[in-house]
């Protein structure tokens, strides 16, 4: 298994192609964002957990963070859970599993 970072490491940067658009980490550096990584749309636990984002926005906008999720399905796949449940979490589509593998 990959090494990922370690406590006081920079994070990996990356680009990837997401439901708001593209997403590059360094764009945000400076600010806080939480990696929500995931194992795939529409699985039961991954739907509660999104669902729960969803529903606690405005406890989790009070903590002046970023989050995404991110998983290897594409943005197509993304798109439908996404609107299937209105989802407000940007989903990033890591289709290699690079990102992933370079946080471990």
């Amino acid at each position: 298994m990959a090494r990922g970072p370690q406590l006081g490491d920079p994070a990996p940067d990356f680009e990837l192609a997401g439901t708001h658009g593209p997403f590059r980490l360094s764009e945000h550096r400076g600010e806080r964002v939480v990696l929500l990584f995931y194992p795939g749309d529409d699985t039961p636990g991954c739907t509660k957990q999104f669902c729960s984002y969803r529903d606690q926005a405005d406890l989790i906008g009070a903590l002046d963070a970023t989050l995404v999720g991110i998983s290897r399905q594409d943005i197509a796949s993304h798109e439908g859970f996404t609107a299937k449940h209105g989802l407000t979490v940007p989903l990033l589509s890591d289709v290699d599993g690079a990102v992933a593998g370079a946080y471990g």
